[in-house]
């Protein structure tokens, strides 16, 4: 019988590389010293399927790397990356509909892309939690959606179909 096993590890120690866990929305945060990363950590959770990060505020020019478990991001070394000129905000959306991205412990890192010592910045992290529908290769779902909300859904697609067709009916 062959099988595969993996194993990830991730510390949970707060203190690590003073990385400071996210415990509200946004917080707020400077850049005191050229060229340092201030290091933040956020749990995602098991049903997300977006994870939605933003630097706004900028006193200036920064930008912002994610990415999940380590080595920690840097500028070189990232799942995503926003970095905007000068005060222009910066934005990464992670989207994940198969849950196997996003659930578990994300670092995200804020760095100096200047000369500039003592740049003020917010930082705002959001969670998006859904259930996804498998339709498989196809055929009828039935279901209704309430006022303002969203159904997700995942088809699978055949590697040789040349048309997927998605139809939504109102009943």
């Amino acid at each position: 019988v062959d099988f595969c096993l993996t194993a990830r590890f991730d510390r949970t120690d707060p203190n690590l590389a003073n990385v400071k866990p996210l415990t509200n929305v946004c917080t707020q945060g400077a850049v005191t010293t050229t060229n340092l990363i201030d290091y933040y950590s956020v749990d995602v959770r098991s049903n997300a399927v977006l994870l939605a990060i933003t630097l706004d505020n900028l006193g200036g020019d920064l930008a912002l790397v994610a990415k999940p478990g380590f080595p920690l991001p840097d500028y070189n070394y990232y799942y995503a990356k926003s970095d905007n000129p000068g005060q222009t905000p910066e934005f990464i959306n992670v989207v994940d509909f198969t849950r196997t991205v996003l659930p578990g412990r994300w670092y995200i890192g804020v760095y100096n892309t200047n000369q500039v010592p003592g740049i003020a910045y917010q930082l705002c992290v959001d969670q998006t939690d859904a259930e996804v529908t498998d339709v498989g290769e196809g055929g009828v779902v039935d279901g209704a959606v309430g006022a303002g909300g969203v159904d997700y859904f995942t088809v699978t697609i055949a590697s040789n179909a040349c048309v997927a067709t998605v139809c939504v009916t109102p009943v």
